[in-house]
């Protein structure tokens, strides 16, 4: 029996890839799934009619809305991605809401299970399943497998669930959320005079703004919750290429302009990292106050500068091994040399399955379910076998 996720949104950002929109689609009308999918597309013109046609195709098994991004003419990503997730999530009117990659799988059958946790659970705005990480080939082929969790997080004031989070990353974009805190960046923005964390004053830095800063809002709202045996998200890793302008891929460029392949000094040199940390601090002391925070501003001045300072510079820079020196060859003699840890993860992986049997026998019959659907649409859609 299909369950009734009327009341749940799917929101999907993309840009400039129709195959993907085809390929996520594919999965979710298999699932038969039954709520909102919510496409936000920065695509150039040409792209994103290609993506509308898709779309339509699909018009009679799923309930799309398909809208063109606010930030669609901005220059960088970063801003691309800020200016559009800010003002598509305020086309969300459903209670509960999952923001998902173009080329990841929200696994929507379970979903149910997060919508009742969140119903019986108030003080929870957010929780969170099983992830299952599936590694491809540049050919679309699975080459490895990993499952995994985020932290759970269960303090009662802001300030501590946003310190908990800068020391403990948890992605609070890949399980269910609940609507009514995008409503509150309206709010903020009212007290503020811009939108917050949509970069319409500063420039922000690339891998900050696509995931941290939202995230440190989703923290601050409440409570972090998690579902042991629940499983809810195939997360795609693809062969990075140059011709994307993805998080992921773009430590392969030669531009020394970019955050992504140097690193926040980039926007020392650019003087652009001290507005964005000044217009960060204040969005973040804004939601502190509306969600009620029991510490004096002194405290929560202090502890938003530590917050940002270990999200901003635990960043080493993705370009570090890129270059061929002494240092780069002995880090991966000893990573790989590195014998006692890998022992220590595999007895612990070993005991956990042992511990969770009957949630791992599901949770495989789950993957060879997706490998199955993959397999078929890797052919169709991208033409490799």
């Amino acid at each position: 029996m299909v369950k009734n996720l009327g009341n749940h949104t799917l929101f999907i950002l993309t840009r400039n890839r129709p195959q993907w929109i085809e390929y996520s689609l594919n999965f979710y009308a298999n699932f038969r799934y039954t709520g909102t999918i919510l496409i936000a597309d920065d695509s150039e013109d040409a792209e994103f009619e290609k993506s509308s046609q898709i779309v339509k195709k699909f018009k009679s098994q799923l309930k799309i809305k398909h809208i063109q991004g606010e930030g669609r003419g901005l220059p960088t990503r970063k801003k691309r991605y800020c200016m559009t997730r800010y003002y598509a999530v305020q086309e969300i009117d459903t209670d509960y809401y999952s923001q998902t990659g173009d080329d990841d799988i929200f696994f929507t059958p379970e979903l149910f299970k997060a919508i009742d946790f969140l119903d019986k659970n108030s003080e929870y705005n957010y929780v969170q399943g099983s992830m299952v990480q599936v590694y491809l080939d540049d050919k679309m082929n699975i080459i490895k497998t990993g499952d995994t969790w985020s932290p759970t997080c269960d303090y009662d004031d802001p300030l501590d669930r946003i310190s908990h989070y800068a020391y403990h990353l948890g992605c609070p974009l890949l399980g269910v959320n609940r609507t009514k805190p995008l409503k509150d960046l309206i709010k903020i923005e009212k007290e503020l005079g811009w939108p917050p964390f949509a970069r319409k004053n500063t420039d922000g830095l690339e891998y900050f703004d696509e995931e941290l800063s939202w995230s440190l809002q989703i923290y601050a709202s409440g409570k972090i919750g998690r579902i042991k045996e629940c499983f809810l998200y195939f997360r795609l890793k693809t062969t990075p290429t140059k011709k994307e302008d993805r998080i992921e891929n773009l430590y392969l460029h030669d531009d020394l302009k970019n955050n992504y392949v140097i690193g926040p000094i980039a926007n020392i040199y650019q003087n652009s990292l001290p507005s964005c940390v000044n217009e960060t601090h204040r969005e973040i002391f804004s939601f502190l106050k509306l969600y009620g925070t029991k510490y004096s501003k002194e405290d929560c001045d202090f502890q938003i500068s530590q917050c940002l300072w270990r999200l901003i510079t635990r960043h080493n820079g993705a370009g570090l091994l890129k270059i061929k020196t002494k240092f780069s060859q002995n880090f991966q003699l000893v990573t790989k040399k590195n014998l006692i840890s890998k022992i220590n993860f595999f007895v612990k992986r070993l005991l956990l399955v042992i511990k969770n049997f009957k949630f791992y026998f599901k949770l495989k019959k789950g993957y060879y379910s997706f490998k199955e659907q993959h397999d078929k649409l890797k052919k169709t859609i991208f033409g490799v076998n």
